[in-house]
């Protein structure tokens, strides 16, 4: 009877370590899928391509969707509720994200652990029917019950939008900050988007400047984006001015750190735009005028300087380990007027043999130029400087 028991054994056991193996790879397949932003559908000849090359046994066609529903997410889910029974304070962060016609809602909390530090997770994500401040609250206070988190709230985080704090002043009672604290009855710390306010600063400020440089950008990026006859004539410009074409790069005014990686590129490209625009017979009015202005390129190298502080400043905000304390301080560098260079990448106007050429033919005053530069992130300055010849009137600016 052992001679049996044990022949047994021997037989079915490989076989329960096999279907363990297969099972494991399975969920790290399943796993990988949505680490690295996979779409299911790319499992369905993935899985058939597996089973050719290894164990025919492998399976991820539509098993991948149940393993990561049913397994990792309630595995991760149930981690993050044990951690969050061992907080004593957390945050929550809310924003709406539009996927076709529907509108769905994240719930994102952010808690202290000893041993790992600051952690920033998903709790839950729900389609909702709109984005009023009733909609949200109720969401918001939903979440927090079935979670046991309402004693355990003390900020709340999301857009800088009269629906969350009812504008600037916070003064105001129909938003979800006033009617989350009067439902959960106790204050709440109300925190705003830093990101959002330090790219609201710089594009303030650039906007006093006497060029329209969100319309420049995005003129010349639509003007190349789908022609291909047009992106190879200036790529014949290039090559004439012995400067490496670069594909154009497009802005937009919700987009944080889209300015400063679009204003380089016009930069670097400057010269090869230039021939190409002024060359061309139909060339569009902004354009001609911006090329053929002598200062135009002084005036985005300043603003390049400026906004790389303001970009790198977004970065640091950006980084979720922050603290609100630390966003506080760290508020962009105020550069000379002249463009300091940040952190070794900025576009210096230090030295710029441009400025002294422009002085020399009396297109510019240098003098007149920085001190209204020195100007520009404050609020109330005068207006833009003086140009014309020799005999322009310096005395302007007091």
């Amino acid at each position: 009877m052992s001679d049996v028991k044990s022949v047994a054994q021997s037989l079915v056991f490989p076989i329960v370590v096999l279907d363990l193996d297969i099972a494991a790879a399975e969920g790290v397949w399943a796993y990988h899928t949505i680490q690295e932003n996979h779409s299911f559908r790319s499992n369905d000849c993935a899985s058939k391509l597996i089973q050719s090359c290894f164990d025919p046994k492998f399976a991820c066609a539509y098993k991948t969707e149940a393993i990561v529903v049913n397994v990792l997410a309630r595995t991760a889910i149930d981690n993050l509720k044990d951690d969050l029974n061992k907080s004593n304070c957390i945050t929550i962060l809310n924003d709406a994200s539009n996927h076709g016609n529907k509108k769905i809602y994240p719930f994102v909390v952010r808690f202290f652990q000893p041993y790992e530090g600051v952690q920033v997770k998903i709790l839950d994500l729900q389609e909702q029917p709109g984005e009023t401040s009733d909609i949200i609250v109720d969401y918001l206070q939903q979440v927090l019950t079935d979670n046991n988190l309402t004693k355990k709230v003390v900020a709340f985080c999301g857009d800088n939008t009269n629906v969350n704090f009812g504008g600037v002043a916070r003064r105001g009672t129909n938003n979800v900050l006033a009617k989350l604290q009067s439902s959960l009855k106790k204050p709440l710390i109300g925190i705003g988007c830093g990101a959002h306010i330090i790219h609201n600063a710089i594009k303030s400020a650039a906007d006093g400047l006497p060029l329209d440089y969100e319309s420049i950008i995005v003129k010349i990026y639509s003007f190349f984006y789908i022609y291909t006859v047009r992106v190879e004539a200036l790529k014949e410009f290039c090559a004439e001015a012995e400067i490496e074409h670069h594909q154009m790069l497009g802005y937009s005014k919700t987009r944080w750190l889209a300015l400063m990686p679009a204003l380089e590129r016009v930069l670097k490209m400057y010269q090869p735009l230039k021939d190409y625009f002024l060359s061309i017979e139909k060339c569009p009015k902004l354009l001609k005028d911006f090329f053929e202005d002598p200062t135009s390129e002084l005036w985005l190298y300043f603003l390049h300087a400026q906004s790389a502080s303001f970009h790198h400043a977004v970065l640091k905000v950006e980084a979720f380990w922050k603290l609100k304390t630390d966003r506080r301080l760290m508020t962009p560098q105020r550069n000379i007027a002249d463009g300091e260079k940040v952190n070794g990448k900025g576009l210096s106007l230090v030295g710029n043999p441009k400025l002294f050429i422009l002085e020399f033919v009396g297109t510019l005053i240098v003098a007149v130029f920085q001190r209204w530069t020195n100007r520009m992130p404050g609020a109330g300055r005068p207006g833009p400087p003086v140009f014309g010849g020799r005999g322009s009137n310096a005395s302007a600016f007091p």
